[in-house]
C-alpha cells in the first residue's frame, strides 16, 4: 500500500485483495491517530468506511477522535452501502449503522428515536424457532 505523506493518496498495492484493504487501512488509520496526524488518519478511516460499509470499529474510532463529521461518515455509510453487494441482514445492520451514526450528535430524545428506529428494524425479523430443552436442564 502507497501512501504519500501530504495528501494520504491511498493506491492498493496488486498483491494485497480487496477484502483485505478497509482492514490494512483501519490499522493504518489507528497509528496515523497514535502519532496525531489528524488529517492522515481521517483519510484511512475515510477509505476504510467507503470501501466496507460494517466497519464498526472505524465508526467508533471517527466518532471517538472526531476525525470526521457526521454528514461525511453517513455519505461514506451509504455509498459503500450502495456500491457493495450486501445480503438482506448485513443491509438491516448497514441501515442500523446509520441510524446509529445520525443520532450521536442530535438532542436525547433524537437519539431515542433513531434507537427505536433500529430496534424496529430488528423486529421485523421473524423469530428463530425454539428448541425444545431436555427435562433435565428445565427447571
Amino acid at each position: 500500500m502507497v501512501c504519500d505523506p501530504i495528501g494520504c493518496n491511498i493506491q492498493p498495492c496488486s498483491v494485497v485483495k480487496g477484502a483485505a484493504i478497509p482492514g490494512l487501512l483501519f490499522i493504518l488509520g489507528k497509528s496515523y491517530n497514535i502519532a496525531q496526524n489528524r488529517h492522515s488518519a481521517s483519510a484511512c478511516f475515510r477509505g476504510c468506511l467507503e470501501r466496507d460499509a460494517l466497519a464498526v470499529d472505524a465508526i467508533e474510532e471517527v466518532i471517538r477522535h472526531r476525525l470526521l463529521s457526521k454528514s461525511d461518515i453517513l455519505i461514506c455509510l451509504e455509498e459503500a452501502a450502495y456500491q457493495s453487494d450486501l445480503n438482506e441482514t448485513e443491509l438491516k445492520l448497514s441501515e442500523m449503522a446509520i441510524l446509529y451514526v445520525d443520532g450521536i450528535s442530535t438532542p436525547n430524545n433524537m437519539h431515542s428515536h433513531a434507537r427505536a428506529q433500529a430496534v424496529a428494524i430488528l423486529e421485523e425479523e421473524e423469530p428463530e424457532e425454539q428448541v425444545d430443552q431436555p427435562e433435565y436442564l428445565e427447571s
